[in-house]
């Protein structure tokens, strides 16, 4: 079963300021790696993703590359069905 995170809104940089919002889909055990990991920090499982979305897209270089990357050559079938 897959559980989907819901990110009430995610900033991003544009001069009007827009926002974003996001659905994730993670595995169970994702899911339950996010709800522990919340709760050792006493925030909401949505609070720590924006987090980590945001540091992800924060860090410039070969980190970000890297993950971007991943997540293309992944999904790669999909987006082409869909174009």
């Amino acid at each position: 079963m897959a559980w989907i995170v819901r990110l009430s809104s995610c900033r991003i940089s544009g001069s009007r300021g827009d926002t974003m919002k996001l659905a994730i889909e993670l595995t169970e055990q994702q899911a339950q790696r996010l709800r522990e990991g919340a709760s050792r920090l006493g925030i909401e499982p949505e609070q720590l993703a924006l987090a980590a979305v945001t540091d992800l897209i924060a860090s410039e270089g070969p980190d970000f590359d890297a993950a971007a990357q991943r997540v293309l050559d992944k999904n790669e079938e999909l987006y082409r069905r869909l174009a």
